[in-house]
């Protein structure tokens, strides 16, 4: 593993002056889901890239801290595995129909290997709501490449095997 980034998903509902929005406690919120925000960031902060270097591998640790907007992300240009579910290990496998799903309070760990060219970009798109998707940030490809790719599978044991052909 190149590296170990965590994302805590949080939402927010704003004014236009960026002032959080009142109305707390209105009946449609309290008898339905909750108050989902207009508002989404990554780790407090609304980031319009998430730069990487061609060739590492991230294990990439979702935290769905909103409380209760769900979170369907798709890395677009990638294939990442889930390795593991509220920090427990699974045998690593692709996320359902392609698309990470996230509840409130849920955390998932993926790897995710970068293999794009450098200087390119790829979208993460969170598509759980229809006719509301929109990009949550864009993977940034540098100019410098990882001096090897990594030519292996993760095992849910934390032991890598090679993959065939490798």
């Amino acid at each position: 593993m190149d590296r170990d980034v965590v994302w805590v998903l949080g939402d927010f509902r704003l004014n236009d002056d960026a002032s959080i929005a009142g109305g707390f406690g209105n009946r449609m919120e309290m008898s339905m889901s909750g108050r989902i925000g207009n508002t989404v960031t990554i780790n407090g902060r609304v980031p319009d890239r998430f730069p990487v270097r061609s060739g590492e591998r991230i294990r990439l640790r979702l935290i769905n801290a909103a409380p209760a907007r769900v979170f369907g992300l798709e890395f677009k240009g990638h294939h990442p595995l889930v390795v593991a579910f509220d920090g427990q290990p699974v045998e690593p496998h692709a996320p359902e129909g392609g698309r990470v799903v996230l509840g409130p309070a849920m955390r998932t760990d993926l790897i995710l290997d970068i293999a794009g060219k450098p200087g390119r970009s790829a979208a993460v798109l969170d598509t759980f709501y229809k006719g509301l998707e929109y990009k949550l940030v864009e993977i940034s490809y540098s100019g410098q490449r990882r001096a090897t790719a990594h030519n292996t599978t993760p095992r849910r044991t934390g032991q890598i095997a090679a993959q065939p052909g490798a």
